[in-house]
């Protein structure tokens, strides 16, 4: 009897410590699986941004926007030119994206619901893996802070939307803004980068005031002014002061407001200026310039085809391939007022944007 006794006592240990072990298996599975709850999906950031060589973005309704990395450049899948800050500063965002907090328990079914409807997506892939992780943007939290959900080729999706910030701004800044999927948001505003020896030269012409059409001619040893038909006695130090005008130029935004009918229609009238700008390796940018009525939908063009009352503050720019964009006066007056820089032209004096 008594060993009958002791082979149950031992029966019983035997099943309590297997029954511990497999219990410390359950716990370590369960602490594993929190783990990785807490650490690898909530990792959204990618450290070394070099490596990324595509972004998408896609909003609600299934738009997208897909750029690629061209050498040190960032365009469009097709290779249209795009605002480089755009990109820098998601690449900024993916580099620095930081773990803020978990949602109320009691909200987060409803943001749930939320994240599978109204967000945005940012697909990231680097050269090396292809696809790495996926980022769904869904609202601002009440504390400033983003909230997001993670599916990463590493560990998949994760099933729980979490808050996350930019670690490196204080105040909360909101992240959704910058990803936008409008082409002309992305658009390069840029319509001159040039150094001055890359320019050959630039020619102006007003059509209303023929004393202020000049033409800057960039030979190597002898640049000059000609006005007129003839050659200019001008500060050569004055003509490099101009041409480095055309270092960094840049249209204020595309145009929101005009439809194809109506921009057919402002085409037609008369630019009060055009630009032509011939640089050494041959290509050739051409720039007409309209007057801007101060109300875009009043009938200020008259018989002749002329805007009788401008904005003094922009003005419509036709560009080389022939999309209007709008330009501040501010910007271009010192282009466009060449007698400042010769004033051996016989230019009257000029009322500030009086074209």
């Amino acid at each position: 009897m008594q060993k009958k006794k002791k082979i149950k006592q031992l029966i019983f240990v035997i099943l309590g410590v297997s029954s511990l072990v497999v219990l410390a298996y359950y716990v370590s599975t369960l602490i594993g699986s929190d783990k990785k709850s807490d650490t690898e999906l909530i990792s959204f950031a990618v450290e070394d941004t070099l490596s990324i060589n595509k972004l998408i973005i896609t909003d609600k309704d299934e738009n997208k926007i897909k750029v690629i990395r061209n050498g040190n450049k960032w365009t469009q899948m097709d290779g249209s030119e795009i605002k480089q800050e755009m990109v820098n500063n998601i690449l900024y965002l993916i580099k620095n994206i930081e773990f803020k907090g978990y949602l109320p328990d009691a909200s987060l079914k409803r943001f749930d619901e939320m994240m599978k409807t109204q967000h945005i997506k940012l697909e990231i892939f680097t050269k090396k893996d292809g696809w790495v992780k996926t980022w769904y943007i869904g609202p601002t939290s009440k504390d400033r802070g983003q909230i997001m959900l993670l599916d990463s080729k590493k560990d998949g999706r994760s099933t729980r939307p979490v808050i996350m910030h930019d670690k490196t701004e204080q105040g909360g800044r909101i992240l959704d803004v910058m990803f936008t999927v409008n082409k002309k948001e992305w658009g390069e505003t840029e319509i001159f980068s040039l150094q001055l020896n890359e320019i050959e030269s630039v020619e102006l012409h007003f059509l209303n005031n023929q004393n202020r059409n000049f033409k800057v001619i960039n030979l190597k040893n002898d640049p000059y002014v000609e006005y007129k038909g003839t050659k200019l006695k001008t500060d050569l130090k004055m003509i490099y002061k101009y041409l480095q005008l055309f270092k960094k130029v840049h249209f204020n935004e595309p145009n929101y407001v005009l439809n194809k009918s109506q921009s057919d229609s402002l085409k037609k009238t008369q630019p009060f200026a055009q630009l032509n700008l011939i640089e050494k390796s041959g290509k050739s940018t051409k720039l007409k310039m309209y007057k801007m009525p101060i109300k875009q939908n009043a009938n200020q063009i008259n018989e002749s085809m002329e805007v009788l009352e401008m904005n003094m503050d922009k003005f419509w720019c036709e560009l080389n391939n022939g999309e209007l964009v709008k330009c501040q006066f501010f910007s271009f007056n010192k282009i466009l007022n060449g007698h400042v820089y010769f004033p051996e032209m016989n230019v009257e004096e000029v009322i500030e944007n009086n074209y």
